[in-house]
């Protein structure tokens, strides 16, 4: 009826059992399957894989297919030792060419006599007589391995090798190496006290070994491959270190002239401005640098909070640690300039006496 017909069961040329798959009588749906089996067990190629080439490697392999792989020689390694390590690496050179010859000799050797046990192996798998009028090859390996310990350096030039690197500082490295520059400039060379105590705390060492180094690097500090650098290194430090010490000598000589110098001390302006600072503030920075020492600008910013006399003083209390380094740098070339002056004062007057005490003997001698 028309009620049971539907799309599902539409079809243009009314036959339901036409299909695409049937041609001139043949189901063509089983060939397709057919191939698709066929198709799965193809398997596609991997890529192969970047390899570097070797030029060596490729001629050894082209000259010698079927041969041994080849051993590298052995070779003797020398002591690694650096020059701030202080090692006599002129003799340790000559010991350790003459040790290089001979183990390059016994290797040799070694390798003739690893060939003869292996001949005298064959003769003796084959049945066969070595010749009679030589050295048969178990002989001849035997004379050649009592050679062997000739090629060895003498007790004497071992001892001496052994001698040589316990006398260096291969212990130290070259980072212990830093912080001994580092206190040479903090300290100066000839401040031994502090440089060991700081050189030893640092790298934990002991003294004595850290004074022992000292010596060492002051007797043949000149070895050194970096020395001018190093020296003028050495040498800016040294100058800092004369220069505090002329700052402190000069702030002391200035607050000792005065009973009570935190109260009556004074400076000489000598006409320029004070940049907002008042005279009991400079007289303060001064006393408190000859307390707490130059360049210790932390501790007397701390010491100006505390200050009564400063409790309202907000241009003072508020200067960070550099306007307070700068402000006391000032002053120290005021106290320089008093210093400069004065010396030329006493010149002078010590040139006038004189000069006047030479005009009254002119005048006692022509009466």
């Amino acid at each position: 009826t028309d009620v049971q017909h539907s799309l599902a069961d539409f079809t243009l040329d009314g036959k339901e059992d036409s299909s695409c798959f049937f041609f001139e009588g043949e189901d063509y749906r089983e060939e397709a399957g057919k191939r698709k089996k066929v198709q799965s067990f193809i398997q596609l190629p991997q890529r192969e894989r970047r390899q570097n080439y070797n030029e060596n490697e490729y001629f050894r392999g082209a000259l010698n297919p079927n041969g041994p792989p080849t051993k590298k020689k052995k070779k003797l390694r020398r002591v690694v030792t650096h020059d701030f390590q202080f090692f006599d690496d002129a003799r340790l050179d000559e010991l350790h060419e003459r040790e290089r010859v001979l183990f390059d000799q016994e290797q040799e050797l070694r390798a003739k006599v690893r060939e003869l046990r292996q001949q005298e192996q064959w003769l003796r798998r084959q049945g066969e007589v070595a010749d009679p009028n030589g050295l048969a090859p178990g002989a001849l390996a035997d004379q050649l391995e009592a050679a062997l310990p000739r090629l060895r350096l003498p007790d004497e030039e071992r001892a001496e090798k052994e001698r040589l690197l316990a006398a260096g500082f291969g212990h130290w490295t070259r980072q212990d190496f830093r912080v001994y520059l580092a206190a040479l400039e903090r300290n100066g060379r000839a401040d031994l006290a502090s440089i060991r105590e700081e050189v030893s705390a640092e790298i934990e060492r002991p003294p004595e070994d850290v004074a022992a180094y000292h010596k060492r690097f002051m007797e043949r500090k000149e070895t050194l491959k970096d020395w001018p650098r190093l020296k003028q290194r050495l040498d800016r430090g040294e100058q800092k270190i004369r220069r505090r010490r002329e700052i402190k000598e000069a702030i002391r000589g200035k607050v000792e002239q005065y009973e009570n110098p935190e109260r009556s001390l004074t400076l000489d302006y000598q006409g320029k401005m004070m940049q907002r600072f008042s005279r009991e503030s400079d007289a303060f920075l001064v006393n408190a640098m000859h307390k707490f020492g130059f360049e210790n600008w932390h501790r007397i910013k701390l010491e100006i909070r505390d200050a009564w006399q400063f409790k309202f003083d907000w241009f003072l209390r508020t200067r960070s640690e550099d306007d307070i380094a700068r402000r006391c740098l000032q002053l120290i070339g005021l106290i320089e300039a008093e210093n400069q002056a004065g010396g030329k004062k006493k010149r002078s007057k010590s040139s006038g006496g004189s000069s006047s005490k030479q005009e009254e003997k002119k005048s006692k001698n022509k009466k």
